[in-house]
């Protein structure tokens, strides 16, 4: 299905790469996400089960994302540059957490890595 968009409102119109989205219909796609999501919690399921039916290559930017969900659910804001070092710390040490039980052993809690945190300040 093609939109096609009679005009262009640079106030309500969203660039998406090098395409254009009008505000209406970026409102309709948040819409559908929000309506799958209370869906799927309504369900029980989770993104554990989802996760099933896609590869998604690892790569810094997807660890970082799971990095921020943590930061979200811990600290209201996905945003890791709004944590302090002690947050950040501990949203990573979650992370460490989950991927230890997942045989990747990174250790956060190295000597080298608070160092790391400290000079940050």
């Amino acid at each position: 299905m093609k939109l096609k968009k009679t005009s262009f409102n640079y106030m309500q119109d969203i660039v998406i790469g090098t395409e254009k989205r009008s505000l209406k219909f970026n409102k309709m796609i948040h819409g559908y996400f929000n309506a799958v999501a209370k869906k799927c919690i309504e369900s029980g399921l989770t993104i554990g089960y989802l996760n099933k039916f896609f590869e998604i290559n690892v790569d810094e930017v997807v660890i970082k994302k799971f990095a921020q969900t943590i930061a979200e659910v811990k600290y209201g804001t996905p945003h890791t540059s709004q944590l302090t070092n002690k947050e950040l710390s501990d949203v990573m040490e979650q992370l460490d957490k989950i991927l230890v039980n997942a045989g990747i052993d990174v250790h956060t809690e190295t000597a080298e890595f608070k160092s790391l945190l400290e000079n940050q300040k």
